[in-house]
């Protein structure tokens, strides 16, 4: 997995890549704040605010 420069510096840690959790691989965390990195897909920002 490679991340951008702001991921990086930020220190947070990467549960899982979008696509992980659509297809189930792991599961979404609802209890927990979630970030969502959009690098320009609206197909993929229409999935995660479904999530």
């Amino acid at each position: 997995m490679t991340e951008s420069g702001d991921i990086i510096l930020s220190g947070a840690e990467v549960f899982a890549e979008l696509g992980d959790v659509i297809n189930g691989s792991k599961a979404a965390h609802r209890e927990r704040t979630t970030v969502f990195k959009s690098l320009g897909m609206g197909v993929e920002d229409a999935v995660s605010a479904q999530l």
